[in-house]
C-alpha cells in the first residue's frame, strides 16, 4: 500500500465516525500524522492536492516547448506510425492478402517519400517491440519496408525530450532562464539515437550513475569506427534480429536478451495495475480529479529523477517551488510529452474495463513522443479515438489517424 493510500483510507475511517467532508477528515489526518510512517516526503498542504469527490472540469494549462530541442524545418512533413500499420504496409509490400487494404497507403507513403515531402521515423518502442517477433521471416520483411521508408531515421528517447521539457518548465514556473541544454536533435540515426545515446549530446550524464558516461562512450566509440554501408548494414541487424539458429545461440550466450525492454515495461505495467486496484477499490476517484492523480504519478513515476536533477542545477529546494495546486498542474502538464501520457492513462483508467498490457505501456510511450513533435501520426484505433475525443491533435496541430484510408489519403496530399 503506497503511503498516500494510507492517508487517504484514515481519512476515509475518519469520515465514517465524523461525518466530516473528505477534504476536512484528510486535513485532520495530515495534521495528526504529519509524514505516514514510509513516506519519502513530509505532506504539508494548505489545500487538498487530490480530492476525489470534486468532480469540477479540468483546468487547462499552457504548453510550454523545450527551447532544447533541435526540431526540423518543414518540409519534409515528419509521419510516425504505429507498428500495427509497418506489419500493413510490409504485408502489402509482400502481396499478402491481409495487405491488400494498405496498398494505396504503400503507393502513397513511398511517392511522398521519393518526393522529400515526407520522413518516416522509427521509435525506441518499434525497437522494443519488434524484440518480441519470434518470426524470423515476418521480422525480416517488417525490417525492409522500415529500412526503405525511415531509411533507419528515429526520433529521440522520451527520456531526452522529457528532460528538456523539465528545463523550459522550470525556467517558465520559477522565471529564471539558465542557458539551455542542448540543442539535442529530434531526429537522429539509427537505435542508439531512439534511447536516447547520441554523439552532440552536451549534458554531463547522471553524476549518480559513475558507469552511464563510459557505457555511452563505447557505444558511440564503436559506432563511429563504422564506414556508411557499415552503419547500414548493423541497423538493419537489430531490426532484422538474428536470422538462424547459430548465431541467435552466440547472441544469447554473450548476454544478449531480446526480452529485456519488455521486462522494464512489465515493471512500468505492474505500476498501472496498481492504480486499477486502487480505482477498483474506490471508484469515485474514477469521477473526480483522477487526471490530477494520474499527473502526480507520472512525474513521481517516469521523470523523478530527472526532475531532481533540473531542480538540482537550479539549487532550489522542493518547497521554493510550488505555491499551490494549479502551479503544480501546470508545472506538470505544461510539458507536452507529459500532457500525452497523462490525457491517455487518464481516458484508460476512467474506465473500469479498460485492458492494460504491455503493449499499452510501448504505445503510451510512442504518443508521447510522435504526438507533440510530429506532423502526423498513424497508431491503433483505441488510441487515435481517445486522444482525438480528447483534442490532442488539434491542441498540438498533428494529425492522428487510425486507418490504412486515412493514411493514404493524408500521404497522398503531400505529393
Amino acid at each position: 500500500m503506497s503511503p498516500t493510500t494510507k492517508a487517504q483510507r484514515r481519512a476515509r475511517d475518519r469520515m465514517a465516525h465524523t461525518g466530516e467532508k473528505y477534504t476536512t477528515a484528510l486535513r485532520a489526518v495530515l495534521a495528526e500524522h504529519p509524514s505516514v510512517p514510509g513516506d519519502r516526503v513530509n505532506l504539508q498542504i494548505t489545500e487538498p492536492l487530490f480530492d476525489p469527490f470534486d468532480a469540477k472540469a479540468d483546468d487547462a494549462v499552457d504548453l510550454v516547448w523545450p527551447t532544447g530541442l533541435l526540431v526540423p524545418s518543414r518540409p519534409p512533413s515528419i509521419c510516425y506510425l504505429d507498428l500495427l500499420h509497418w506489419v500493413g504496409l510490409a504485408k502489402a509490400a509482400n502481396g499478402h492478402p491481409d495487405g491488400e487494404r494498405y496498398e494505396l497507403a504503400l503507393v502513397a507513403a513511398r511517392d511522398a517519400k521519393a518526393a522529400g515531402a515526407a520522413v518516416f521515423p522509427l521509435s525506441g518502442s518499434h525497437y522494443m517491440e519488434i524484440a518480441k517477433i519470434q518470426n524470423r521471416r515476418h521480422r525480416a520483411d517488417l525490417a525492409a519496408i522500415m529500412e526503405e521508408l525511415s531509411e533507419f531515421v528515429s526520433l529521440t528517447a522520451r527520456s531526452v525530450i522529457m528532460r528538456l521539457e523539465l528545463e523550459s518548465a522550470f525556467d517558465a514556473h520559477l522565471g529564471v532562464f539558465l542557458p539551455a541544454l542542448g540543442p539535442l536533435p529530434l531526429l537522429g540515426m539509427g537505435v542508439n539515437h531512439s534511447v536516447g545515446v547520441m554523439d552532440d549530446i552536451s549534458y554531463s550524464a547522471d553524476p549518480r550513475d559513475r558507469g552511464q558516461e563510459a557505457r555511452r562512450l563505447r557505444a558511440l566509440g564503436f559506432l563511429n569506427l563504422l564506414l556508411s554501408n557499415q552503419r547500414s548494414e548493423f541497423e538493419r541487424t537489430v531490426l532484422r534480429g538474428p536470422q538462424d539458429d547459430p548465431t541467435e545461440s552466440s547472441l544469447l550466450k554473450r548476454g544478449w536478451d531480446p526480452r529485456a525492454a519488455v521486462k522494464v515495461a512489465g515493471e512500468r505495467l505492474a505500476r498501472e495495475e496498481e492504480l486499477v486496484e486502487i480505482l477498483d477499490a474506490d471508484p469515485k476517484w474514477r469521477k473526480g480529479r483522477l487526471r490530477d492523480v494520474i499527473s502526480a504519478r507520472e512525474l513521481t513515476h517516469e521523470a523523478l529523477d530527472l526532475f531532481t536533477l533540473a531542480r538540482m542545477r537550479r539549487g532550489a529546494g522542493f518547497e521554493k517551488i510550488f505555491d499551490d495546486r494549479p502551479q503544480i498542474r501546470q508545472f506538470v502538464r505544461g510539458m507536452p510529452s507529459m500532457e500525452v501520457a497523462i490525457e491517455m492513462k487518464t481516458r484508460y483508467h476512467r474506465s473500469r474495463s479498460s485492458k492494460w498490457d504491455v503493449n499499452t505501456i510501448f504505445d503510451i510511450d510512442a504518443m508521447s513522443v510522435s504526438v507533440p513533435y510530429c506532423d502526423a501520426v498513424v497508431t491503433e484505433r483505441h488510441a487515435a479515438d481517445t486522444l482525438n475525443r480528447a483534442h490532442v491533435g488539434g491542441k498540438m496541430h498533428t494529425a492522428i489517424m487510425a486507418s490504412p484510408g486515412e493514411m493514404a489519403e493524408w500521404f497522398g496530399t503531400l505529393s
